[in-house]
């Protein structure tokens, strides 16, 4: 949270905030406001206060639709809550409020409202809203309109957007997901409105069933709108929603818990095993995640998305000790040539020139040695009999603690350097040897390209998921770390849901 209630644990491992739903009553909000949750999510439509028996008045009241009554006004909602918070002697107990509207006619008549009722720069204050037509084949929910969402929301200064699509689904669902042209029109319509220019904290509120088969299509999304906005997902689900939960905690742990809100009902939160005690079973979905992230925001750039790699069954690769040290284990014969191979057999890269192998000065190799030397195919090269697969010492590295090799600590004076730079001067690899499109490019240009690219690399930035850059020892701390989320974000509406959360 980034009130006064904001903890250090909470801002890092958002799945703990804790949530009131539909407090759509002035009975409910008392018991809300006396109990330790964190969060107050509530429904504001149009409609008539109960003792407006004539029905003179219509006013922003709190409700869901189809209910046009209620015995509490928006206005009221949040005079409470602000006198509430501004007398909290303990700062955990101060709540943010996340308000979700049902239609723009609603919302435009409830901004002089909030802004006159509620301290939104002390606060947070949240706005939610469906603003486009999701999944799956949603069309018979009709969505807040974009533009003039926006327009009402930028009187409302830096309150934070919460906005989704409309959805449909249910316990019987299991094929469907936020499709690339529905990320693409949410981010036409963000930036179409200004919102990446002003700068609002944004958060995509994505129903878990239909979020856990939409991990690419989210990372795009995230990666897309991070240098302007401060982008966080919240994940909420009906309670008889169908849920892949081994799905949906890949997708947690790939976008980070500090960048993950998560509104679902108990028993699927319990499911997923969030809390810190989990956190070591997981370590191996987080490191293949946040590998899968850095890949996937570079190859975004130049060729579209890849499919989500496979997790593999066999948790054999990892194992970790009672110090949460991650041990890697090597691969199979198999896996190591499956990984590094593609169907070409040369994992993208174009063969060198093969005619001039037999330079009367080239050095023969050490597997050309062992064969003249008289080893046969089956036996060991280079290794005695004892050791014929690799050290395993070398190979259980500890992640995080494993000292830099001595190998590595090389001391080169100038006069080192200078013979190593003149030995260097004269290598030139053959003309044979040079692909057809190398020869095209001058020399500066490519050489200002990599020195870009190392300059790039060398920068000290947040690691934020969407960098090319991966570094095993700070993905799975004790609790994950990423770019740290300094706003928070509400739940979703699940405008179109064919089960709706009460």
């Amino acid at each position: 949270l980034s009130t006064a209630s904001s903890v250090a644990d909470a801002k890092a491992n958002l799945t703990k905030i804790t949530w009131a739903h539909a407090v759509n009553d002035a009975e409910f909000l008392t018991r809300v406001l006396a109990s330790d949750v964190q969060f107050i999510e509530a429904d504001i439509s149009l409609g008539y206060l109960k003792d407006d028996v004539n029905k003179e008045r219509e006013i922003p009241i709190m409700a869901h639709p189809p209910a046009t009554e209620s015995d509490i006004s928006l206005e009221t909602f949040l005079q409470r809550i602000l006198q509430f918070n501004r007398e909290a002697n303990d700062p955990s107990k101060v709540k943010g409020v996340k308000l979700d509207f049902k239609s723009i006619g609603a919302f435009e008549r409830s901004i002089d409202i909030i802004r006159a009722s509620y301290d939104m720069t002390a606060f947070d204050t949240w706005i939610n809203a469906d603003i486009l037509p999701g999944p799956v084949d949603n069309t018979a929910t009709v969505p807040v309109d974009p533009t003039r969402f926006f327009t009402a929301a930028r009187r409302l200064g830096k309150a934070t957007l919460s906005i989704g699509w409309t959805t449909r689904w249910g316990p019987d669902f299991s094929e469907g997901l936020y499709t690339e042209s529905q990320v693409d029109a949410m981010i036409d319509a963000i930036r179409a409105n200004g919102i990446d220019k002003v700068g609002n904290a944004i958060t995509f509120p994505v129903r878990g069933g239909i979020v856990a088969n939409s991990v690419n299509n989210m990372i795009r999304l995230f990666c897309a709108l991070k240098d302007t906005n401060n982008v966080t997902f919240t994940i909420w689900s009906s309670a008889d929603d169908a849920v892949s939960v081994e799905k949906l905690r890949e997708f947690i742990f790939t976008a980070g818990l500090d960048r993950t809100y998560v509104d679902v009902p108990d028993d699927l939160h319990k499911k997923l095993h969030l809390d810190e005690n989990a956190f070591s079973n997981t370590c191996k979905k987080t490191l293949q995640a946040r590998k899968y992230t850095n890949r996937l925001s570079l190859t975004s750039e130049k060729m579209g998305l890849p499919d989500l790699p496979g997790q593999p069954e066999d948790d054999s690769a990892f194992t970790m000790d009672e110090n949460n040290t991650v041990h890697l284990e090597p691969l199979s014969e198999d896996e190591s040539d499956n990984e590094s191979m593609d169907a070409n057999g040369y994992a993208g890269y174009q063969p060198l020139n093969m005619d001039e192998l037999n330079h009367p000065n080239r050095r023969p190799s050490l597997m050309e040695d062992e064969a003249e030397s008289g080893v046969g195919e089956g036996e060991s090269v280079g290794l005695d009999g004892a050791n014929n697969s690799i050290n395993a010492d070398f190979l259980n590295v500890d992640v995080w603690n494993a000292p830099r090799p001595n190998e590595l600590n090389i001391e080169l004076d100038s006069s080192k350097a200078a013979e190593i730079v003149n030995v260097m001067a004269g290598i030139k690899l053959p003309t044979t040897a040079v692909p057809e499109w190398a020869r095209g490019v001058p020399e500066e240009e490519w050489k200002e390209n990599l020195l870009q690219r190392i300059r790039q690399r060398q920068q000290t930035d947040v690691d934020d998921g969407c960098s090319t850059s991966f570094t095993v020892g700070s993905s799975c701390p004790t609790i994950p770390n990423s770019s740290s989320s300094s706003s928070s974000a509400g739940a979703g509406a699940g405008g179109g849901s064919s089960s709706t959360r009460t």
